[in-house]
């Protein structure tokens, strides 16, 4: 469990108030139940609701930051083609995201991960290896500062937190394979390059053999799409943004998505109860709670080992570190 601060009955239909208005539904019958299990939304609270009426039925999810004004304090909850307007968009959006790195201590996280893969690695990750990540966490600082000040001819606004506890599915409910995606948690979107998202999120997923050996298909697969989504807005991805200059970022900077993968994959394989009670924390030891926001305990490590040691060999054969 890593947030006990629910949504209320009373959350819901505030929530619910103008969805309802639209829709015709006032009056309707709401059942709402836990989104997930504990702790899979980590820094979120959750909650799974359905809404009906006659035969009309929504299957809704709702995930919310925390109540409690520490928490929020800690967490800072608080247009291509019309270029004035998207730069305006961009200043009011601002990047803290080095400021919220430096604030939670991330290069100490990130050692206590190096430190894990060290005792439990048992040969799996060779000393040179090791080496190498070392020397990256010591400068991950430097690497995001770099993408802070990238070349913002070539930048977007990301979602800049781009892991599956911010993906939101839905599935087609014969075959049960998901059919549709939002991701939701825009609270550190930022403008920087595309791959930044995409780095984080590849190397933060589920990943197999199979997946790290198909990745050209997915840079090439992820540039198609992003392609086909600027030419519905009038433009020209090969002028804007040359498939040389795409692969080029990703040399650079997939590192950070690396580095990422050290720490979120210890959240994606936590079990209940793995993962910090922080809103208890918080109200007992604000500044520890900060400090360790993103500790995690695994029971068993074999996974973690066996995940990190099949990046890593990855990264290291494409000389990413």
């Amino acid at each position: 469990m890593t947030v006990d601060d629910p949504i209320t009955e009373d959350d819901i239909k505030e929530i619910l108030h103008d969805f309802q208005v639209d829709n015709d539904l006032e009056n309707a019958e709401i059942i709402y139940e836990d989104g997930s299990n504990l702790g899979d939304g980590y820094l979120g609270v959750t909650k799974a609701i359905t809404v009906k009426k006659g035969g009309t039925i929504f299957d809704l999810f709702v995930k919310a930051a925390p109540k409690d004004e520490k928490l929020r304090e800690i967490l800072s909850t608080h247009m291509e083609q019309r270029g004035e307007d998207f730069t305006n968009l961009c200043q009011i959006v601002g990047d803290s995201i080095l400021f919220l790195f430096e604030h939670f201590n991330f290069k100490t996280i990130l050692y206590t991960a190096l430190d894990v893969l060290k005792e439990h690695g048992d040969g799996r990750i060779d000393r040179s290896t090791l080496g190498k990540v070392e020397e990256s966490i010591e400068n991950f600082y430097e690497l995001v500062e770099e993408t802070v000040n990238c070349d913002y001819n070539h930048g977007i606004l990301i979602h800049g937190d781009c892991w599956m506890n911010n993906m939101q599915f839905k599935y087609d409910e014969h075959t049960k394979r998901p059919v549709d995606l939002r991701l939701v948690d825009f609270q550190v979107i930022r403008r920087t390059l595309p791959v930044m998202d995409l780095a984080y999120f590849f190397y933060c997923s589920a990943i197999t053999q199979e997946n790290l050996d198909k990745l050209d298909f997915y840079l090439d697969y992820y540039y198609d799409n992003l392609n086909d989504y600027v030419k519905k807005l009038g433009s020209n991805l090969a002028k804007i943004y040359p498939y040389e200059i795409f692969k080029d970022n990703w040399r650079r900077y997939c590192k950070y998505g690396i580095m990422m993968s050290l720490c979120i994959s210890r959240i994606v394989l936590a079990q209940s109860g793995e993962t910090l009670n922080v809103a208890e924390k918080v109200r007992t030891d604000p500044e520890e709670a900060r400090k360790a926001l993103f500790t995690v305990n695994l029971s068993n490590n074999d996974e973690y080992i066996e995940r990190m040691s099949r990046v890593l060999k990855h990264a290291v054969k494409n000389k990413y570190l």
